[in-house]
């Protein structure tokens, strides 16, 4: 195959059925159906890499100049544990512009962002990204203010509603690497609750809530929806305060890296970049998750795993296709049910046509050959666009789209994008222009897109439960192995 793996090395049918399975009844049976065990190693992992910073030869201003001491929070904004799409959106970004400028990024992590504040007008630290803050300080002759790219509204978390006589809290719990201790709760039915920083890190926090140890939660609501699909008990239930910005905040005693960093954020190629990753950390997360569709996903999934993990593993593996991934496309294509029908006549685990069927040679009946048939024709859409100079997750979502619409209206989809300016090299754009289709052919463009994204979610969920649970689970070194990526900066 021609295709790029993703990493995916296969360790084996039994380490994937027993490690898979072993997650699923793991966050199945929890008595708070939460990562409230999970989250110890996490934490644990965490503090190991607080004092670790990547090695450069002279990180000061005085060494070579092209280095940038970048401040960061650890959080799934600054380096992503729960996603398989990437390293994380903020470091992404900075890696971006590190790129185009020609700088070397020499990671230091900061408990707080008032810590990192405070380093960044000492002079010790160059640029500080990784959070929504909005210091007192905004205004710091030493300190330049980046445009906000982005708002999140803080948001009370908890498994109760307002109004149900228990959500009143007499505090409510602040992550330490958060900016919101300067906002408190008020609805209706409650007066002010005294604010508790806690030290923890954010996924405590959330489990803290989840097992009831605690009542109630301040996060920022985009930092909820990456962590809501494994705390599926908890909801935002009211809005605190105004939206946080996110910016980034840089030291002006480097003049060459202030101007450069202010023409990056001017530049047209930062808002396109910016709209990119957008998407592709966060564009396939629902507003809010639903904890009943969560609780059937679980069991579903933990169900398929049993029958024919093995068979997965094979085609995975034949098919450079990663295992979750292959996981994800079978449960929205017929929730592991090998008799599924459709409307449309496509029948079992993959839904595939008679005419697909008939070339790949196979009995779509038959649940093994259903899934080598799929895993086969995904690879096939994954090759024939191999020209069109796609980045990996892209042609991943387009062989996606073409997988449920065909190839024939995948291509229209790329030629009107590029008929109304673009280039069709993006899914940011197809997802925009596959709608249209429908006005001009047969083609259910909304389905195409609603079909990818829920792919997408269902793959980041099962990715999410690998890595939480990772050191809870016998055998799960292995499977962990399958969705490993490269060392974090904080590593």
């Amino acid at each position: 195959m021609t295709q790029e793996p993703h990493g995916y090395q296969c360790r084996g049918a039994f380490v994937l059925v027993t490690a898979l399975l072993a997650v699923l009844v793991f966050f199945l049976y929890q008595t708070d159906f939460s990562v409230q065990t999970a989250q110890t190693s996490h934490e644990v992992e965490v503090e190991l890499k607080r004092f670790t910073v990547n090695a450069n030869p002279d990180p000061t201003p005085r060494g070579p100049a092209r280095i940038i001491r970048v401040l960061a929070t650890q959080n799934e904004h600054v380096l992503s544990t729960l996603t398989p799409y990437g390293p994380g959106f903020e470091r992404e970004l900075l890696e971006r512009f590190a790129e185009q400028y020609d700088y070397t990024l020499y990671w230091m992590q900061s408990r707080s962002p008032q810590e990192a504040w405070k380093a960044l007008t000492k002079g010790e630290a160059d640029l500080f990204i990784g959070l929504g803050f909005q210091p007192k300080e905004m205004v710091h002759h030493k300190v330049k203010v980046g445009p906000a790219y982005a708002h999140y509204r803080p948001v009370a978390v908890s498994t109760k509603s307002p109004g149900s006589g228990e959500f009143c809290p007499d505090t409510v719990l602040v992550s330490a690497d958060t900016s919101l201790r300067e906002d408190m709760i008020e609805s209706k039915n409650c007066g002010p609750a005294r604010r508790h920083l806690n030290s923890s890190e954010l996924p405590t926090l959330l489990g803290n809530v989840s097992s009831r140890k605690s009542a109630v939660a301040m996060v920022d609501q985009g930092r909820f929806r990456l962590w809501q699909p494994f705390f599926p008990k908890l909801k935002a239930v009211a809005p605190m305060g105004q939206p946080v910005p996110y910016r980034w905040y840089w030291s002006e005693g480097r003049p060459g890296l202030a101007r450069d960093l202010a023409l990056f954020w001017k530049s047209a190629s930062a808002k396109r970049t910016l709209t990119e990753l957008t998407e592709l950390y966060f564009g396939f997360l629902p507003e809010e998750s639903d904890p009943y569709a969560l609780r059937q996903f679980y069991a579903t999934v933990q169900r398929g795993a049993a029958q024919w993990g093995d068979d997965i593993v094979r085609v995975s593996k034949k098919y450079e296709i990663d295992p979750l991934l292959l996981m994800a496309l079978i449960y929205q294509e017929s929730r592991f049910d090998p008799h599924a029908v459709s409307p449309t006549g496509v029948r079992g685990l993959l839904q595939i046509t008679a005419d697909t069927a008939r070339g790949l040679g196979i009995d779509r009946r038959n649940p093994r050959q259903s899934i080598e048939g799929g895993a086969r024709y995904l690879s096939m859409l994954w090759e024939d666009i191999e020209s069109w100079n796609l980045s990996k997750w892209d042609r991943w979502f387009f062989a996606l789209a073409a997988y449920n619409q065909g190839p024939r209206n995948l291509e229209k989809a790329r030629e009107l994008a590029i008929s109304m300016g673009g280039d069709g090299s993006r899914w940011n754009e197809l997802r925009t222009v596959y709608p249209l289709l429908s006005k001009q052919s047969s083609c259910r463009g909304n389905e195409a897109v609603q079909y990818v994204q829920r792919i997408r979610f269902y793959y980041y969920v099962l990715h999410g439960l690998v890595v939480l649970s990772g050191a809870e689970v016998e055998d799960l070194g292995s499977l962990s192995r399958l969705v490993s990526r490269d060392s974090g900066p904080f590593s």
